[in-house]
């Protein structure tokens, strides 16, 4: 294991060299630091001791959370017979402070005071990492030396750089940092959307996640000092640890959400929930609490939970295989090498590398498209199973319409007395729709033990509504079968007994119905579309129009023949209304327009006024 490990830092270390960069034409005589764990030493004695300074080795300036003061000595010649504009990058962005002192000839000519515990505009290259330019003179040596001092981990690697060559590189970074983090947010946004349509809380814990967790990475980076609060540097010791504690408590709600562990293993649930608490106490730690000393606890915790859900995860798919544990598995390998690149680069385990900088973030990414392709093969086997429900029922409602038409001919064909004749007709008929209403009747028992078995209430609800409009569509064949007339629904009292079937499925029974319908009458093919419209009006009105404060809450229903030629069906509340814009983009609005618009060619107006109403326009060609 010991030799695992050394091959992986030696690896790490040889890729490491790939962080600094030196211009072509500058040439770096001495590069020397020192460490002064104390902080008594003062820039003359530095100066002065410089030749007893150690030489700067890429693999041994990785020192992990220190209050200590580092000094960096550097001399740096022109060889060229022209001026050189130069920068030197220090790619770790979060040094509490960092002085610059540089000398020309043995005489200190210029320092300057920068860090993100300093103002923004100190900067003299406004970037999110600390960027010194310097010009040097032709065949000139020039001497500079920077004081460090930080509560955060000590990264310290620099990069010698052409000023025209810094700004191709930092274009290329921007357009991979606003890449990553334009793709995160538009995935996390297209998340919520689905969280507000189809209302499952496990959309809104994976935005909440991975929300936090990019803010924590645009601290990380520097950019919410230089984007949020460039005039309030003292904000950078509380918006990391926030960060930090949300991320990894919304991580593990995400994760005990996404794993279902409060069903398959209820033991690790509620350690995770005293984690959690974990995070939050030492979250009020940070107030009072030196910042190393919290942020070094932080990442510890950050490392103990990431490898606590990862092993949650293939603990869950090794005892019950689930789909979820898989796609989980595949998605956290990616967050959990990347952020533990970045975690032990802090902790001082590992020197810094472009690996380690930028390894959080591909890993991120990876992980978060992996979940939200998860999330959305959740969605697709919910609207499969449905699609298949309803495809079963149109089905069996094609197979007894052919019955319909085979025994109708039947009858047609044989020549019998006219009495005889029709009372086997009105037998036939009764029969008929008492079958498909029992029919109807054993689907509703059938999706109703079902959805019993369906923890999530979400996926409970979309069993409940699709239950509700086969109970619409067999009330109808009930009217019929008990009617003489066999062809025409009175939709009088067809819509009163809905109502009333309505009631007693969401036990409203203080809600005051008013209902007028004209003496309108109207045969199978539009009755079965029209109930199935006031099912969807009248259901959605009664749960969601309401708030429970409300004393008076009313529901009209009212169905009459207007002059120009058409009937008009208006439902309304006096309820809160609703923002429109979200009605028209879910599902019941939906299958409303698909009934009202293309299957009864009627035109549908929805408005806010004292509540929502619903008014639909019906040519009278419909009516029997």
């Amino acid at each position: 294991m010991k030799k695992i490990f050394l091959y992986l830092k030696l690896s790490i270390v040889i890729f490491s060299f790939i962080l600094p960069s030196f211009g072509q034409e500058v040439q770096v005589l001495e590069s020397k630091y020192t460490i002064d764990v104390d902080r008594k030493l003062s820039i003359e004695s530095a100066y002065k001791e410089k030749d007893h300074f150690r030489n700067l080795i890429y693999d041994e300036i990785s020192l992990g959370f220190s209050e200590a003061r580092i000094w960096i000595y550097l001399k740096i010649k022109n060889p060229t017979d022209h001026e050189q504009s130069n920068v030197i990058k220090f790619p770790y962005p979060l040094h509490d402070y960092i002085t610059v002192y540089e000398y020309q000839d043995s005489k200190l000519v210029d320092q300057y005071l920068t860090g993100d515990l300093t103002n923004f505009d100190t900067r003299k290259i406004k970037t999110n990492t600390f960027v010194i330019p310097y010009t040097i003179q032709a065949g000139e040596t020039k001497e500079i030396i920077f004081r460090i001092d930080s509560d955060s981990s000590l990264n310290i690697g620099m990069q010698f750089l052409p000023l025209d060559e810094y700004y191709s590189s930092s274009s290329k970074k921007d357009l991979f940092l606003g890449s990553y983090f334009g793709a995160a947010f538009i995935m996390l946004i297209y998340n919520f959307i689905l969280f507000l349509i189809i209302k499952e809380y496990i959309y809104l814990d994976y935005v909440t996640f991975h929300f936090s967790y990019l803010l924590l990475q645009l601290g990380l980076n520097g950019f919410a000092f230089q984007y949020f609060y460039p005039t309030f540097p003292a904000l950078n010791s509380y918006f990391i640890p926030v960060m930090f504690t949300l991320a990894n408590y919304f991580s593990m709600q995400f994760v005990s959400s996404f794993l279902n562990l409060q069903k398959y293993t209820p033991t690790i649930d509620a350690f995770f929930s005293i984690f959690k608490n974990i995070f939050l106490l030492t979250l009020l730690m940070s107030f009072y609490m030196p910042y190393s000393f919290i942020i070094t606890v932080m990442v510890v915790l950050s490392i103990l939970n990431i490898f606590s859900l990862f092993i949650t995860g293939i603990y869950i798919w090794y005892k019950h295989r689930t789909v979820g544990s898989k796609f989980f598995i595949a998605a956290w390998s990616f967050l959990l090498v990347g952020a533990l690149l970045e975690e032990m680069q802090d902790l001082g385990v590992i020197p810094m590398s472009s690996f380690t900088i930028h390894g959080a973030q591909v890993g991120a990414f990876f992980e978060l498209a992996l979940f939200s392709f998860a999330l959305a093969y959740r969605y697709n086997i919910i609207f499969i199973r449905l699609s298949k429900v309803e495809s079963e029922l149109r089905v069996l409602n094609k197979s007894l319409e052919v019955k319909v038409e085979e025994r109708t001919h039947d009858i047609d064909v044989k020549n019998r007395q006219l009495s005889m004749e029709i009372n086997k007709k009105n037998v036939l008929f009764r029969e008929l729709y008492h079958r498909v209403k029992n029919n109807l009747q054993i689907i509703s028992g059938l999706l109703s033990l079902q959805s019993r078995r369906i923890k999530e209430k979400s996926s409970q609800a979309i069993f409940e509504e699709t239950n509700q409009r086969i109970k619409a569509m067999a009330l109808i064949h009930e009217k019929l079968y008990q009617s003489d007339d066999f062809e025409s629904v009175n939709m009088q009292e067809y819509t009163k007994n809905l109502v009333s079937e309505l009631r007693q499925s969401f036990h409203t029974e203080h809600l005051e119905f008013n209902i007028y319908c004209e003496d309108i009458k109207l045969n199978l093919e539009v009755a079965v579309p029209m109930g199935l419209i006031i099912n969807e009006l009248v259901t959605n009105a009664m749960k969601y129009a309401f708030p429970e404060t409300q004393q008076h809450q009313t529901i009209s229903i009212k169905m009459y023949i207007a002059e120009n030629d058409t009937f008009i069906l208006e439902v309304h509340d006096n309820g809160i209304g609703i923002d429109l814009k979200k009605l028209k983009e879910g599902f019941g609005f939906k299958l409303l327009e698909s009934l009202a618009k293309y299957q009864l060619k009627g035109v549908v107006n929805t408005y806010n006024d004292n509540g929502l109403h619903h008014q639909i326009i019906f040519s009278k060609g419909l009516l029997l």
